[in-house]
């Protein structure tokens, strides 16, 4: 159990350490239970989803996107700007890892934050009632399970770093007993179109993968993080032309 709360404590701002003590050990486990975190954080988003409902698409739409930003930290978005930044344009691999690691913030990056959030917004608010729900289930479980999927055979694009114990410790049973449970979860949610919608988002996911494998020779948090919200974006994009 200290492995899925050390998940759950780096994927979202819920103060585990204050419940209980999580050590480095357990965050090498805790890819393992990355996708249970994103169903925790699905879960939630259910709920605000659930009281916001009535107020009509855009409302419900807007409360669900600004709690998954706070609930998150915005984690994931900073690295989707930072990759933005990095991997735009013809940088070779020295000068795109060292935009990915500047703080400040460029005009892509800028420009990569709007998107997404408007896309997110638009996407849950052209979702109907009854597939909101199932499309946040999916999208947040299938997001963090693609983390430990960018993780697997990737390698550190840096010296040091956060990230380096997860993409070290990314063991074959992190990726595919998790991505089994996943699977099924699409299938039993969406039935076949569950299928379409899961090959959907793993296609995008690997081809961000091999994109970054072979603009930086590895992965970083950041590549990790804008993956993640590839991954969101690509499940919503699945359900809406599937269920519009």
């Amino acid at each position: 159990m200290r492995a899925f709360f050390a998940a759950l404590g780096f994927l979202t701002i819920i103060p585990v350490s204050k419940i209980i003590k999580v050590a480095e050990k357990d965050f090498a486990k805790a890819l393992l239970f990355f996708p249970f975190a994103g169903l925790v954080i699905g879960g939630i988003l259910c709920v605000v989803f659930s009281i916001f409902q009535g107020y009509g698409q855009s409302v419900y739409a807007l409360m669900v996107l600004l709690v998954s930003v706070v609930i998150t930290g915005a984690l994931h978005i900073d690295g989707f700007a930072d990759c933005c930044d990095g991997f735009y344009g013809f940088s070779k691999r020295e000068r795109a890892l060292e935009i990915m690691r500047d703080s400040s913030l460029g005009t892509m990056g800028s420009a990569g934050i709007v998107c997404l959030l408007l896309s997110k917004f638009v996407l849950m608010s052209s979702l109907s009632k009854n597939t909101v729900c199932p499309a946040i289930i999916m999208s947040c479980v299938f997001s963090r399970w693609a983390q430990v999927f960018t993780c697997y055979k990737s390698g550190y694009a840096r010296k040091e770093g956060k990230a380096k114990i997860f993409i070290e410790q990314a063991k074959k049973e992190y990726v595919f007993m998790p991505g089994i449970i996943v699977f099924c979860l699409f299938l039993f949610l969406m039935h076949a179109n569950g299928v379409l919608i899961f090959s959907l988002a793993l296609a995008a996911v690997y081809i961000f993968k091999k994109f970054s494998l072979k603009k930086i020779q590895g992965v970083t948090g950041d590549v990790i993080g804008a993956n993640s919200e590839i991954a969101e974006i690509a499940v919503l994009l699945g359900t809406v032309l599937l269920f519009k």
